[in-house]
């Protein structure tokens, strides 16, 4: 046999090391050259879909006119009084608001307002026929128109006044929180000013 050349056993000493190295590590290397290649790209670009419109918001179900008027109509009919410290006459005044459905107008109230004073600042001062006219309840029959939760009321009726007297020209009512109405009055050019009104009954 013809030995080999110094080249020739060169040559298969690498060949056989090249061998030896993929054998080893060939999977590792190809593992690293896929990871290398797609660090490398660049990243496909997703097509855009087309835009689709927002649905509508749900649809809310609404009470009926009726329905809703009939809610309002149980709440304020009742009793509703307060307690008003001295005006600038010295008079403490209780005030007793009844309000029931209009049965000649059933999308209206009827308000009957009652207000009865006694006095409590100066009583040394003032004379007997004076004292009996402070205590005197005045009434009013009144008319309420209701928007949500604001009333307005026209005067129809007052009694009990004295001359000198103004009468109740103006009368109002808004809810304050759960079971209160903030009253707002005017008598006139004499005298005027607010009460929270509590439900009795």
């Amino acid at each position: 046999m013809k030995q080999l050349t110094d080249k020739q056993k060169k040559y298969i000493g690498a060949a056989v090391a090249v061998l030896l190295f993929v054998h080893l590590f060939g999977a590792k290397v190809v593992t690293f050259v896929k990871t290398t290649i797609a660090a490398h790209q660049t990243p496909a670009i997703a097509k855009p879909s087309p835009l689709r419109p927002m649905p509508p918001p749900p649809t809310l179900p609404t009470l009926p006119v009726a329905t809703v008027n009939k809610q309002l109509m149980d709440y304020y009919s009742g009793i509703w009084t307060a307690h008003m410290l001295p005006n600038q006459k010295g008079n403490a005044c209780d005030f007793r608001l009844e309000m029931r459905v209009n049965p000649e107008q059933p999308d209206k109230l009827m308000g009957y307002l009652t207000k009865t004073c006694f006095p409590a600042v100066g009583v040394q001062h003032r004379s007997a026929a004076t004292l009996a006219n402070d205590i005197s309840p005045v009434s009013s029959i009144m008319i309420g128109t209701i928007d949500r939760d604001y009333i307005v009321f026209a005067i129809d009726q007052t009694d009990g006044t004295h001359p000198g007297d103004c009468p109740l020209t103006e009368f109002s009512t808004r809810v304050f929180g759960i079971g209160s109405l903030n009253a707002e009055w005017k008598d006139g050019t004499c005298e005027s000013g607010s009460v929270l009104l509590t439900k009795k009954a």
